[in-house]
């Protein structure tokens, strides 16, 4: 299991992680807190992280 606290020192990317069973809590633009699935969709979960990309992502 990766560590949930962030390493400045290194290169490599940062991915969203918790603790929390089955998923994480990820903040949104409009200041939203949703519960993101661990299961939930790559392009989908990608999409999350764009801006202006022109994605309509609907529910996740």
């Amino acid at each position: 299991m990766l560590p949930c606290g962030a390493d400045s020192t290194s290169n490599s990317r940062t991915f969203a992680r918790s603790y929390h069973v089955g998923g994480v809590h990820g903040l949104l633009a409009d200041g939203a807190v949703r519960f993101v699935s661990e299961n939930i969709d790559r392009a989908t979960f990608q999409s999350l992280g764009t801006r202006a990309g022109g994605e309509v992502i609907g529910e996740f």
